[in-house]
């Protein structure tokens, strides 16, 4: 019993951890596309 809630909460924290990386992931492209347009509208002036 124990170790099935271990289990549990490792595979909690692993899904947790998973999420914050991808929605990590998801900013970084974000960003870069906001900073490409910026760069590229400086570029353009």
């Amino acid at each position: 019993e124990i170790t099935n809630i271990c289990t549990n909460l490792q595979a909690f924290r692993t899904g947790i951890y998973s999420a914050e990386y991808l929605r990590s992931r998801v900013r970084f492209k974000q960003n870069r596309a906001a900073f490409c347009a910026i760069y590229t509208h400086y570029l353009c002036l």
